[in-house]
């Protein structure tokens, strides 16, 4: 069975929701599509317009979506912080849709500056993310899908010399988010490449299997590589191979970088649980 499909097509130029007005595609997947989009309403704010249709999806897939938009928002609507990105309306499209809209973030993601980035920007990539950690732990907050494609980075003016750009980064896709204290079990999934081998155990994330997470990703990259390279393979063969080391990084990761992720790296993997 498959949800109605009295659905509009989204195109460049069309006004939504009596708003927003769709300036080009930034991207398209899970079933939905991003854009970059004028807020007409609000002095043309400049906005990440995210959409899901039910046309050709059956009425589960699309209660995912939905489930997963509406997760996001409710659960980004309660965190104020640099390193998250900041979500501004939700609602229906015209013909059932649903979109939601949030801060435009106009960089690359860190997948496609994996094995770009020098020693010194990494460091402040690896320092950002663990304060975002941080907060979210302080929210009661688990991300569950910490991988390069969910992180931006944007660059800026250094602070210390205006000469030099530093990344600023963001951290995105709440979609599978969980506030531990006031949601249920929510949507499951994440990426098995990036995550915790407790967690294709079956248990939940948490603040140590987030860790792990971004260590993976660090690790992906700076050295180009996932620590298992696991890309191709089934991911629960991740669960037969010995733990990765996160103490000693392989030489294509710096120093500095090292020390920034030494400490809560090595607690990540000793409370990582192996057995079920």
């Amino acid at each position: 069975m498959t949800a109605a499909r009295n659905t509009i097509e989204l195109e460049i130029g069309q006004i939504v929701a009596g708003r927003y007005g769709l300036l080009r595609p930034l991207g398209r997947g899970g079933g939905g599509s991003v854009w970059l989009a004028e807020d007409l309403q609000r002095a043309r704010r400049m906005v990440a317009f995210k959409c899901v249709l039910p046309s050709d999806h059956d009425a589960r897939q699309w209660t995912l979506m939905t489930e997963s938009l509406e997760q996001e928002f409710r659960v980004l609507t309660r965190l104020r912080y640099p390193h998250l990105t900041r979500v501004f309306d939700i609602g229906v499209v015209e013909n059932g849709g649903r979109y939601m809209t949030e801060e435009f973030i106009d960089g690359h993601t860190l997948e496609e500056l994996i094995g770009r980035l020098s020693a010194e920007h990494t460091e402040l990539i690896c320092a950002q993310l663990l304060g975002a950690l941080d907060y979210l732990d302080r929210k009661s907050v688990v991300h569950r899908d910490i991988k390069p494609g969910n992180i931006m980075v944007r660059w800026r003016l250094s602070p210390h010399d205006e000469r030099h750009l530093v990344p600023h980064v963001k951290l995105l896709d709440f979609g599978l988010a969980l506030n531990q204290q006031l949601d249920g079990p929510g949507l499951q999934g994440g990426t098995h490449p990036y995550m915790a081998p407790e967690r294709l155990l079956g248990r939940d994330a948490d603040t140590i299997s987030e860790l792990y997470s971004l260590a993976a990703t660090i690790y992906h990259a700076v050295v180009g590589h996932l620590p298992h390279n696991l890309e191709n393979k089934d991911p629960i063969a991740l669960l037969s191979l010995p733990p990765v080391s996160f103490d000693s990084f392989p030489d294509e990761v710096p120093r500095s970088v090292c020390g920034v992720l030494r400490r809560p790296m090595a607690r990540a993997l000793a409370a990582c649980r192996f057995s079920g």
